[in-house]
């Protein structure tokens, strides 16, 4: 089974996740799941170009993360990026 490699958002270590089964894709990525982290999912981008594409716009959507109103809905009103992944020389591969 394939790893990556992400920030921990609180401790602001590597931690190390086995890459899951691909249930998903399209043009740029494919979707995996993430057995060691339960409720989240991996898309890891096809080629070093659409890495180098996506790579800025990931990077400032998980430092500006949305400020969503949850006193008034309760339940998830969006899908966000909380992680870039990397392989296991550093270089960014998805999130």
């Amino acid at each position: 089974m394939a790893k990556i490699y992400i920030d921990d958002a609180k401790t602001k270590k590597k931690i190390i996740l086995n890459v899951g089964k691909r249930f998903a894709g399209g043009a740029a990525g494919d979707i995996h799941l993430l057995p060691d982290a339960p409720g989240h999912v991996l898309k890891i981008y096809k080629t070093p170009h659409d890495r180098d594409i996506y790579e800025p716009k990931l990077r400032a959507m998980i430092d500006n993360p949305p400020k969503l109103n949850t006193s008034i809905i309760s339940f998830p009103q969006v899908a966000w990026p909380i992680s870039c992944a990397e392989d296991s020389s550093g270089k960014f591969i998805g999130y």
